[in-house]
């Protein structure tokens, strides 16, 4: 699944239903989701199921380069995908840059073969004089875990927090607002923003 997070102000915007960002689900006019089109497992699968073998995604981009005309069509739609997503994501959204996660964004031929899509589009799109600023994350495939991790501690921080103002004076309450340190702080601001209703739930279903 390929997934996303929207960041405002240095800070995530979750949407309504925790969906904000989520560009996997989008179709872009086509049968298959972002998801289904992007990612490199599902381009190995595709591959695989049209010439009966059995390699990964990375593998599938090697072969794209190497000359394969099977791999070169299924690499060449999905980077047609993800660079039509992007585009419609800088006009929809105009963030600053779109930063590139997961395994593929280890791949040497990603921001290039990205690049050139982009151009083509320029290319037909004559209005467009703003093109999408790309780049890999620095953590690639172990982005979403760290970030999985480091969410979990600030609910965790939040929740006990929470529970400890439920405990205490309202006099307390604005002593410890004021006097703890910044990581509790950021406690609060985390329990403040998310909301007690929010993290009693993830904290019941966990």
């Amino acid at each position: 699944m390929s997934g996303g997070a929207l960041v405002e102000n240095k800070r995530i915007r979750h949407g309504a239903h925790l969906l904000a960002g989520e560009v996997g689900y989008l179709l872009l006019g086509q049968e298959m989701t972002v998801s289904q089109a992007v990612s490199p497992v599902s381009l190995a699968k595709r591959y695989n199921t049209k010439t009966g073998r059995n390699i990964s995604g990375k593998e599938v981009f090697e072969r794209a380069q190497a000359g394969d005309e099977v791999a070169q069509a299924e690499v060449e739609q999905a980077m047609q995908t993800l660079a039509t997503l992007l585009y419609d994501l800088q006009y929809s959204f105009d963030p600053e840059l779109f930063i590139i996660g997961g395994a593929i964004s280890k791949n040497e031929q990603l921001l290039p073969l990205l690049r050139a899509h982009l151009a083509k589009i320029k290319e037909h799109v004559e209005i467009a004089d703003v093109m999408p600023e790309i780049t890999v994350c620095k953590y690639h495939e172990q982005a979403n875990l760290l970030g999985a991790a480091i969410n979990f501690e600030h609910k965790m921080e939040a929740w006990k927090l929470c529970i400890h103002f439920q405990r205490i004076s309202f006099g307390e309450q604005r002593h410890l607002v004021h006097n703890q340190k910044v990581t509790l702080k950021n406690a609060i601001k985390m329990f403040l923003t998310i909301g007690m209703r929010k993290i009693q739930m993830n904290f019941t279903l966990a």
